[in-house]
């Protein structure tokens, strides 16, 4: 019984991204599609606005050119419908990740407070390029606490930022993140010993989840 309830919750963690982005518009769809399909051209890399009317011809650099190319790639190959699996196996993927982060195993009481979670968010749900960031969010976090083991993981984090800003703009949440961490880091080091004790992970009970 414990895993069904353990694959249904996991089912559904898929189907409501899947769901509400199968039924949302993002209104700069067709902008990405073209930007995506000027770069399949083979043309020069467009760095002027042509797309807006106010600006048109003035120059522009799209930062989620990316996107922009894959965007256009699943769609000319496989089309809309596959735009949407793979946004929504980003907010999957980007769950599961945390969850084996933070977490010895995922369980059913994780999965009732990601599927929460979506639900809370489900109305910025749609099929864009920002639906990559929850993804590279997590697979930041992943990378700094592997790090604490081995510090060769860090040396995945600058073709990882690199990726993800040409992906989306969201790309400096990673630098953020980056800085929480060393910003702890500082800290721990320079707090007296004896109040380490106080901060040391090991008071966070990790198993309620």
């Amino acid at each position: 019984m414990k895993k069904i309830i353990f694959y249904l919750l996991l089912l559904l963690n898929l189907l409501l991204p899947l769901c509400v982005m199968s039924n949302t518009m993002d209104g700069d769809f067709g902008w990405h599609l073209r930007f995506g399909q000027e770069l399949h051209s083979g043309g020069p890399f467009p760095y002027l606005d042509t797309y807006t009317y106010a600006f048109y011809g003035k120059p522009w650099t799209n930062h989620e050119w990316g996107s922009d190319y894959l965007i256009w790639f699943v769609y000319d190959h496989m089309g809309y419908w596959w735009l949407n699996i793979f946004a929504a196996l980003s907010i999957f993927i980007s769950f599961l990740i945390i969850g084996k982060t933070f977490y010895k195993k995922i369980t059913p009481l994780y999965l009732s407070v990601a599927l929460f979670c979506q639900y809370l968010i489900e109305h910025i749900l749609v099929t864009r390029p920002a639906m990559l960031t929850p993804l590279f969010f997590a697979l930041t976090v992943y990378f700094l606490e592997k790090s604490k083991q081995n510090y060769r993981w860090l040396f995945i984090l600058p073709p990882a930022f690199w990726l993800w800003s040409a992906l989306h703009g969201s790309w400096i949440l990673g630098f953020i993140v980056l800085n929480i961490y060393l910003g702890g880091y500082i800290f721990s080091q320079i707090v007296p010993d004896k109040f380490k004790k106080y901060f040391s992970e090991d008071n966070f009970d990790k198993k309620w989840l």
